[in-house]
């Protein structure tokens, strides 16, 4: 029953999980309209393109990943007081031991850009002395982002599509479903963070929760209609 009833829990989240990804990927496309495209949106996306080609290239620092990557696992087990084992990180995999880990402990690494986050951090001590941030630390700040979310999102890639025995753990659809929406929300937070959209990014999120609530309710009024006919006819 214990195994059990977690599993049945995953499939009742896929649903709303993945109607989750639609509502952020949707609203992460109306986002960049409202930034300044000068000093974070074409940085972002030039630092983006710029580490995915040197990544492609064949020069992929996947020690610097792995370390990432388990560091990662962690600290989300930290964050769920599990206690932790041996860790291991060398040029091409690595593991942690985990007192009985939850799906966000197994799945955190995959969502969560270790190296991001630590830009983040960077740029949030560096307000603390400068602020506001001159057009050029700007852009570099949003280039680093682009730089460091490139690095974690091609080598994630790359690394799923070898196979991970994480997603087999939790199920690769759920997984799937939690690693989209982990991902877009934490781009849809850092585009938020770094333009202080607040409030604007907020109420385009909601526009798009009701439009997608809109849209599933004609869908399912269409299905009861299209059966409802299908029942009827000779």
């Amino acid at each position: 029953m214990g195994e059990r009833f977690p599993r049945l829990l995953r499939r009742a989240l896929v649903p709303p999980i993945y109607l989750a990804v639609v509502v952020v990927g949707w609203t992460l496309l109306s986002l960049p309209l409202y930034v300044d495209s000068r000093t974070m949106l074409w940085p972002a996306l030039g630092g983006f393109s710029v580490t995915v080609l040197f990544l492609l290239s064949g020069i992929r620092l996947l020690r610097l990943y792995v370390v990432g990557h388990e560091v990662t696992h962690w600290l989300a087990a930290k964050l769920f007081r599990r206690r932790t084992g041996s860790f291991r990180a060398d040029a091409c995999s690595g593991s942690i031991e985990v007192e009985d880990p939850n799906a966000l402990i197994v799945l955190a690494p995959y969502f969560i850009p270790a190296y991001t986050l630590a830009w983040v951090g960077v740029y949030g001590i560096v307000r603390m002395w400068i602020d506001p941030l001159p057009d050029w630390g700007m852009a570099l700040f949003c280039g680093g982002i682009g730089a460091t979310y490139a690095f974690h999102l091609t080598l994630t890639l790359l690394a799923l599509q070898r196979g991970q025995e994480d997603l087999r753990l939790c199920g690769p659809v759920f997984s799937v479903g939690v690693i989209l929406l982990g991902n877009l929300v934490l781009v849809f937070l850092a585009m938020v963070v770094a333009d202080r959209l607040w409030s604007l990014a907020f109420h385009i999120l909601a526009q798009r929760a009701l439009d997608v609530g809109y849209l599933l309710g004609d869908a399912l009024r269409l299905g009861r209609t299209f059966m409802r006919r299908a029942r009827l006819a000779p």
